[in-house]
């Protein structure tokens, strides 16, 4: 079974990890997100030497920006540092939430039988796969032709968000984006 999109024959797939393989939910942004957030908030109010007075302040201008700019970004707005919002961010296990999803698996286990599907994230490689592992399973991880994560865009100087990491992935992929697509969530 050939995958097409309308008369387009696709031949290659590309994802993004976190919320485009599971669905971003309120709870699940609590769950990982929250306690992660409220720590980053504290360390850039002692930072800035503000006071618990401005807290409610600084915390709703910490969200107005990381809603338009991204959290990453608004970390380094702030005052933060790459090497310190790394700190916060590293250790974060997004499997520990998630569960096995056989819908998922066979969708994964039909379209690789015609077409190769690879992951691009800005997510640790470690991540990726603890994602990957829980949600298909760990013997299906070989259905994925390949992966690209946040440490080899580093190697290069690179961000997922840089237009030069996707020339990087096209090329590293060997793919042909006339006839590939690609699947990322909005976050």
């Amino acid at each position: 079974m050939a995958v097409f999109l309308g008369e387009k024959r696709i031949k290659s797939i590309v994802t993004d990890c976190d919320y485009t393989w599971y669905d971003k939910t309120q709870e699940l942004d609590s769950k990982i997100w929250d306690p992660i957030e409220e720590a980053q908030i504290r360390f850039l109010m002692a930072r800035n030497k503000l006071i618990d007075a401005d807290y409610f302040n600084f915390k709703q201008r910490f969200h107005e920006l990381g809603a338009k700019r991204g959290y990453y970004q608004t970390f380094l707005d702030l005052g933060g540092t790459v090497e310190e919002f790394e700190s916060f961010v590293k250790d974060v296990d997004t499997s520990q939430h998630l569960t096995f999803d056989s819908e998922l698996a066979t969708a994964i286990e039909i379209l690789a039988k015609e077409t190769q599907i690879f992951i691009f994230s800005g997510s640790p490689l470690s991540s990726i796969e603890k994602v990957i592992d829980v949600l298909i399973s760990k013997e299906r991880r070989s259905l994925i032709s390949g992966i690209i994560g946040k440490e080899y865009l580093a190697n290069f100087g690179y961000q997922k968000t840089d237009p030069e990491a996707y020339h990087l992935m096209i090329e590293d992929f060997g793919i042909n984006p006339a006839e590939t697509i690609m699947i990322d969530d909005l976050r």
